[in-house]
């Protein structure tokens, strides 16, 4: 019904804003949009990861004693990959969505540095070298790396581990049970080896 406020003209009706509502959907709109880029950042590295287990075969088809290193190199880089990936976005969901991509370039980084000494350890591995296993393990703060190999004498063994050794951030590196093996012959040895990192607080 119209109030008259004179004779033959009504008062128009009001209408009323809800800029609280408003607020929030425009809040909520950029939260979404802040997730969906996050996302997609996350995807990109895990991408990158998946190209870079891919060409690692062509790094080691000269060795024919090496052929079983791209399985275990790809074993390795998607467990990192996983495993920091499950710890970034537990920490992502934890904090104030303004911190996610500090917080994601963080994490970037040490997914970078633990894959980095993982490819340094494989790399190490002349064509008298040849590892038979290798077992990457990040907790606390910590890249603990177990490598199993074969190697056809004991300078060779030793030029692995110096070699293998190397890299930043390195918290120990060491080589542990020395035995004899046939892989390469009467002088073969197998042994293992275990290296340390710092990737965190």
């Amino acid at each position: 019904m119209l109030e008259a406020s004179s004779p033959g003209r009504g008062l128009p009706k009001t209408k009323s804003i809800n800029v609280e509502a408003n607020i929030l959907d425009g809040w909520l709109r950029e939260r979404n949009r802040l997730v969906d880029r996050v996302t997609r950042r996350v995807l990109g590295i895990i991408i990158v990861l998946l190209i870079g287990c891919a060409t690692l075969p062509k790094l080691w088809s000269m060795y024919s004693v090496a052929k079983g290193k791209d399985a275990v190199a790809s074993k390795t880089l998607a467990t990192i990959a996983t495993r920091l990936n499950a710890t970034q976005k537990a920490s992502a969901d934890a904090q104030p969505i303004l911190d996610q991509d500090s917080m994601l370039q963080e994490s970037r980084k040490k997914m970078e540095l633990a894959v980095d000494h993982v490819l340094l350890i494989l790399n190490a591995a002349p064509s008298n070298v040849a590892i038979a296993s290798l077992k990457a393990e990040v907790m606390g703060g910590e890249l603990t790396i177990q490598c199993k190999a074969d190697a056809a004498g004991s300078d060779s063994g030793r030029a692995f581990v110096d070699e293998a050794s190397k890299g930043p951030s390195t918290l120990s590196a060491l080589q542990a049970f020395t035995r004899s093996s046939d892989v390469f012959g009467d002088k073969s040895i197998a042994f293992n080896f275990v290296k340390r990192v710092k990737v965190g607080n």
